[in-house]
């Protein structure tokens, strides 16, 4: 758990409180940080209608002609990030599609989504070592609102803010057979002598979605690193993942970058998240700060 920027309580800066390289310095943006959660909402879409729609949503496509007419009012119009034209499901999620993620979210409706989302527990918080509790989310969609805020909605932008414990933990059950488990912070795993301890804590576990949902959207998050992020970004590491930049305001540099997912591998069962402030773009951005991490991870075990 790392959040940035932060300083040392031992040797406070002087500047603390009006150098603007320390601003949010007091706050633990994984627990108490809120993110328009950009494409990595996407994920969210698809376990709502893979639960409500079934398998059979995986052969749906689209044609995507970068702008998705929703009422006949060009300012409701929801814009694509590129011109995919005919996309299958698998493509979509990959190519990260708003066209067709904003129609899906609209045949869904709001009511769905909202309970989905209430369901995976990204409206709650989440507590860690049954001491700290983050942040709860935010999703305030109404059942009557119109479908282009509906659509807006399930591609990850609109008002929904979301924490990145609450994701982290829906990455942890998607890699887990739909299983998310308690949070603990670990200090240490030696006593003051230096003699290592053998530490085991309590795990809860919560059914948040069934193994097949689980399975299938793994195996999707794996697919979008296989055709879409490459996996020679992610040398040695079989990961999972979606991208996704957030649009703060018109300005590019102002977006937040986030990219989320897992390592699916036994040996190394790490889930993660990254959110990268003005970072702009999820895939390039945060993606390379997860690679970094996740090396050094690797290599010290």
């Amino acid at each position: 758990m790392v959040s940035a920027p932060t300083f040392d309580v031992n040797n406070v800066p002087r500047d603390l409180d009006t150098n603007p390289i320390y601003e949010g310095a007091y706050l633990n943006r994984f627990l108490s940080g809120l993110y328009t959660p950009g494409s990595t909402f996407k994920i969210v879409t698809t376990i709502c209608a893979l639960e409500n729609m079934g398998n059979d949503v995986l052969n749906e496509s689209w044609n995507c002609k970068r702008i998705l007419d929703v009422d006949g009012i060009k300012e409701d119009n929801i814009i694509c990030n590129s011109y995919h034209g005919k996309i299958d499901f698998e493509h979509a999620l990959a190519q990260s599609c708003n066209t067709a993620f904003g129609d899906l979210a609209i045949q869904l409706g709001a009511d769905k989504l909202k309970a989905t989302v209430d369901k995976l527990g990204l409206t709650s918080s989440v507590s860690v070592s049954g001491k700290i509790s983050s942040t709860a989310g935010r999703f305030p969609l109404e059942s009557n609102a119109a479908d282009t805020t509906v659509g807006w909605t399930g591609i990850g932008q609109g008002d929904t803010l979301l924490n990145p414990a609450s994701m982290l933990r829906l990455m942890c059950a998607i890699a887990n057979d739909g299983k998310a488990v308690s949070f603990n912070i670990v200090d240490d795993f030696s006593n003051q002598a230096g003699k290592a301890l053998g530490v085991s804590f309590k795990s809860d576990e919560t059914q948040l979605i069934s193994s097949e949902t689980a399975a299938t959207v793994k195996k999707l998050m794996r697919n979008n690193v296989v055709i879409q992020y490459g996996e020679s970004r992610f040398p040695g590491l079989n990961i999972c993942a979606k991208s996704g930049t957030a649009e703060i305001d018109d300005v590019d540099a102002h977006n937040t970058a986030l990219f989320v997912g897992f390592l699916d591998d036994e040996a190394h069962p790490y889930a993660f998240i990254v959110v990268a402030e003005r970072g702009n773009s999820g895939s390039k951005v945060a993606g390379s700060i997860a690679n970094i991490v996740l090396q050094a991870v690797v290599e010290q075990d």
